[in-house]
């Protein structure tokens, strides 16, 4: 619910393109990006507030901490928390009025189509 809200809640203003969230998930992937990959449009939130221009010191402490380690650990953990977690999203999320299921759009669709 709260990464809902979170994508509801936010503008163009709400994103970053960082690297962060991936260097993060590839310290502990079984199956990790391999370079060179671009960045990725996320919420910029507390955990890209602190990495988003010290990423080599990031890549830094990830390999001294190990893929146990708090910063990995605190963003598994936290999956739900939009605080911490990557919560993926493009500069169009102003657009995003709500979330709804695929049912619910597929019925929208069809009563438009009769509609017309």
């Amino acid at each position: 619910a709260a990464l809902k809200e979170a994508l509801t809640g936010a503008d163009a203003d709400s994103v970053i393109r960082s690297q962060v969230f991936d260097t993060i998930a590839n310290s502990y992937s079984p199956a990790p990006w391999p370079p060179p990959y671009d960045s990725a449009g996320a919420l910029h939130n507390e955990t890209s507030q602190r990495w988003h221009h010290e990423l080599r010191e990031l890549e830094s402490k990830l390999r001294e901490q190990g893929p146990a380690g708090e910063l990995a650990t605190n963003c598994k953990n936290n999956g739900s928390n939009p605080a911490v977690t990557g919560v993926w999203m493009g500069e169009g999320v102003g657009g995003v009025k709500g979330i709804v299921s695929a049912g619910e759009v597929l019925a929208a669709a069809e009563r438009e189509a009769v509609e017309r």
